[in-house]
């Protein structure tokens, strides 16, 4: 896809072929983050949050073109911004889940409650649970 410009009210709005974007940077950077890295739950979340960004990106440059060829606004056009708002729902969702546990690991940590933990886990696997 090679998109390079479109008018809206008398003002010249470029956009970065859609081939050169990095959809890899919300994921990326997110993993840099406490627990994205080490909780597998939330680390999936991300990574899902990262391929559905890829996807509505998708759809935004093709609602683009085709806006671009009939000069008004496309009827798939509320199905794309649909997406958009539950992808930004989602968003806040892992983030709201990973303040959640951060919030919960440092009540655990002021209380003393990790080394407690530590000193009740057991270095022999259990055989009767397996």
């Amino acid at each position: 896809m090679n998109f390079v410009s479109h008018k809206l009210a008398g003002c010249m709005d470029s956009y970065e072929s859609y081939d050169k974007i990095d959809i890899q940077v919300i994921p990326s950077k997110m993993k840099k983050i406490p627990f994205f890295e080490d909780d597998l739950y939330l680390g999936m979340q991300m990574i899902n949050i990262g391929i559905v960004d890829k996807i509505i990106t998708y759809q935004e440059y093709l609602l683009l073109s085709e806006y671009n060829k009939i000069e008004k606004t496309p009827d798939i056009a509320m199905a794309v911004s649909a997406l958009s708002q539950m992808w930004i729902y989602s968003l806040y969702e892992v983030l709201r889940m990973w303040r959640e546990r951060k919030c919960e690991f440092e009540k655990l940590y002021s209380n003393g409650g990790i080394d407690l933990k530590i000193q009740n886990m057991t270095s022999e696997y259990d055989y009767r649970y397996s």
